[in-house]
């Protein structure tokens, strides 16, 4: 679809008759920009985080301090994307000082949240530019100005089944890269 001023409209990938604020599980996918790996590298089937990975994972913590409606349930890093299980809530959850919060936060969607996680950490890997030692990750950041690509991928998990798969496929995920690795390199 053409918009007014002659540039393509963006389709939203949320289901239009979903509330996302919804108190449920939400699988969530970030990938990075043209897909380059900039968090790490798999080694002996783990995730070994660079810098970019750690204030990713960091960036995480503070989003459960910002966002007090949240659980963070899974997450994996990889070199270039990342799952995660949040799940939503309608009750103040205590935070890690095991003390609730004083003030009443309002509900959030799940797009706030991860375009709030997107944004931190972006703005945190840009402060870590250092222009006379440029790292690949910190070269692609300078030129792009971000990491992310536009838009993330969301399953709504409905069942315990689901949600344990899931958190399965999560946690085994650098094993299914490494022997993606591995057959790749046996058909060269």
């Amino acid at each position: 679809m053409i918009t007014e001023n002659n540039l393509p409209s963006r389709q939203s990938m949320r289901k239009t008759e979903f509330n996302y604020a919804s108190p449920e599980y939400y699988f969530v996918t970030i990938c990075c920009k043209n897909k380059q790996s900039l968090f790490g590298n798999i080694f002996n089937n783990k995730m070994i985080l660079n810098l970019f990975g750690n204030i990713a994972m960091e960036t995480w913590q503070t989003i459960i301090n910002k966002y007090v409606h949240l659980t963070i349930y899974a997450i994996q890093i990889m070199p270039n994307h990342l799952h995660v299980i949040i799940k939503l809530h309608h009750e103040i959850i205590e935070n890690n000082n095991n003390q609730a919060a004083d003030f009443k936060q309002k509900i959030v969607t799940l797009s706030t949240i991860i375009g709030s996680y997107k944004s931190m950490v972006s703005n945190a890997c840009l402060k870590k530019i250092d222009l006379n030692n440029l790292t690949h990750e910190q070269k692609f950041l300078s030129e792009n100005g971000t990491i992310w690509q536009r838009n993330f991928y969301d399953t709504i998990i409905r069942d315990d089944i689901s949600l344990k798969e899931i958190e399965r496929y999560i946690h085994e995920n650098p094993l299914r890269w490494q022997e993606r690795l591995n057959q790749q390199n046996k058909s060269l």
